[in-house]
């Protein structure tokens, strides 16, 4: 056989055979590499190659040849086909002849002769890394989360006394039944200002009470003002069928605890979400990947709320999960403080809180009656309950835990709850926190993300050259990619797609260019 194949033996070449990384080279490309000035340490075009043993000897010194650590040939039983290989080993013969023992590199040898198709991808650098596109769960530890930033609702710090009667300041006649955001009342809501109208309210009080209509009065509570308007020039609340709105705007999450990531899978949860409180007892938690960005590019809690006692204000998600208006994963805000004025403090809670004995409802006249059982049951009034009225001693025990209540009642004329401290501290809002993984762990799962790609999970053909510098891809273990072209009339042998792929089972990252290689701190943009 005519010694007619040729040989090149290169230095530096980053190539490895383990196949964890491996080039984007078409075999003219992989041929350049090798013959370029820098690279290329030996060439001969007179060998045979004796391809069982995988050695060959070569007529050059080992101090000429011993740096080298890849080759390609020309196999004259595969026409002008070249082959690549690792080189293994380079043995000192004589002063003018080495032998090079080397492997063949699979990947490149057959790089142009077989076709991708869809399978089951487990991992790759993904063509969309828009928010929101890439939701398969990594499974991976994200540690403690960390507030970034404290948000209000800054609209219901800003609060008035409203009072509710069934007479005016200004017309002390009966009201009539009335309407306020579309809610019946049968009383006329009155706002004051705080502090520039609190002596009004005290001389309205006043009024009422020598007039012998204090009873008119029936409730008294904070408001923030912008559900409880006043008429131009009084104080009366104008009566509506509509119902007021305030909107909060909310800002993308883009950093994580200071640290801003270049893959956006790390701006959706679970590396950081939209955590929305009232503080006294209710809290949701809203994944921004989900919510869609109004014209001013953020996202929206709108308010609503109607003007009753305490109020009843939902904070309400637009445009959450393709939702316009998602009420049901809407929050309400806590309730404002009842406010007392000089009348029978107990006796009122009673009678405005309904109180169900035992499933028994009570009216006023009992309500009336059971206040002095209260007041045995304490053992400030020394009676036998059988003094009360038939049947009273049997509820004593109730009426035990009644008293009880009463002493921490919900609301002094209505509701005393943390709502009091709330409405005190100017805390009574929606509070909005940006919440994410701390910065350590936003950057090491940064650089895994950037290294290794996004969990996809899906049967498609995978992606392996639309970015910038490199694309890392992984499939399922019991998969095939690859299949065989025909490419130049040659038949890709069994062995080698069976290589193929195997590494892409094992997951490989494949560089677009040798400058590179390696280099994972190089930009790595979409491409196409």
């Amino acid at each position: 056989m005519a010694k007619t194949s040729k040989i090149y033996l290169a230095k530096n070449i980053k190539l490895d055979k383990n196949y964890k990384a491996v080039l984007n080279y078409s075999e003219s490309q992989m041929l350049e590499l090798i013959t370029d000035n820098s690279n290329l340490v030996y060439y001969q075009s007179n060998y045979q190659f004796i391809r069982e043993t995988n050695t060959i000897q070569i007529k050059a010194p080992y101090r000429d040849v011993c740096g080298a650590n890849y080759m390609a040939f020309q196999n004259p039983d595969y026409s002008n086909k070249y082959f690549f290989a690792f080189i293994d080993n380079v043995k000192y013969l004589s002063e003018n002849a080495s032998e090079i023992t080397y492997t063949i590199d699979v990947w490149t040898t057959w790089y142009d002769y077989w076709n991708s198709k869809a399978c089951m991808v487990v991992r790759e650098h993904v063509v969309d890394d828009t928010i929101g596109a890439n939701l398969v769960p990594e499974n991976v530890d994200t540690g403690e989360y960390v507030c970034n930033r404290h948000q209000i609702d800054g609209v219901n710090n800003d609060v008035v006394i409203v009072t509710g009667s069934t007479v005016g300041p200004s017309d002390l006649e009966n009201y009539t039944m009335n309407n306020y955001n579309g809610i019946p009342s049968p009383v006329v809501y009155c706002r004051w200002e705080i502090p520039t109208q609190l002596n009004d309210l005290k001389n309205f009080i006043n009024t009422l009470n020598t007039s012998g209509k204090i009873d008119a009065l029936v409730s008294m509570f904070l408001a923030p003002s912008w559900i409880a308007t006043s008429e131009a020039g009084t104080v009366y609340v104008p009566q509506s069928n509509t119902v007021p709105q305030e909107d909060i705007y909310i800002d993308r999450i883009v950093s994580l605890d200071g640290y801003t990531p270049v893959n956006n899978k790390l701006l959706t949860h679970p590396f950081c979400y939209i955590g929305v409180s009232n503080i006294v007892g209710q809290y949701a938690n809203y994944k921004q990947e989900f919510w869609s960005l109004g014209s001013n590019n953020k996202m929206n809690l709108r308010l609503r709320g109607v003007l009753t006692n305490g109020c009843s204000i939902r904070a309400i998600p637009i445009e959450y999960k393709k939702d316009a208006i998602n009420f049901d994963e809407g929050i309400s805000v806590g309730k404002f403080s009842q406010l007392a004025w000089s009348n029978d403090l107990y006796t009122n809670w009673q009678t405005q809180n309904g109180i169900n004995i035992l499933g028994i409802p009570l009216d006023a006249k009992s309500t009336g009656l059971l206040a002095g059982a209260g007041q045995i049951a304490t053992g400030s009034m020394l009676k036998d309950a059988k003094s009360i009225g038939a049947g009273v001693g049997n509820i004593i025990e109730t009426m035990k835990a009644d008293y009880q209540h009463s002493l921490i009642p919900n609301q002094v004329e209505g509701n005393l709850n943390s709502a009091d401290v709330t409405n005190a501290l100017l805390m009574n809002m929606i509070h909005i926190y940006y919440m994410t993984i701390t910065n350590n762990y936003a950057q090491r799962l940064d650089k895994y993300f950037t290294r290794m790609g996004y969990k996809v999970n899906s049967i498609k053909v995978p992606n392996m050259t639309h970015r910038e510098n490199y694309n890392y891809v992984q499939i399922a273990s019991e998969e095939n990619v690859a299949y065989p072209n025909n490419h130049n009339n040659i038949c890709l042998p069994a062995t080698a797609l069976n290589d193929i792929n195997s590494i892409f089972r094992n997951g490989v990252t494949i560089w677009n260019n040798h400058t590179n290689f390696g280099d994972y701190s190089v930009s790595n943009n979409i491409t196409n």
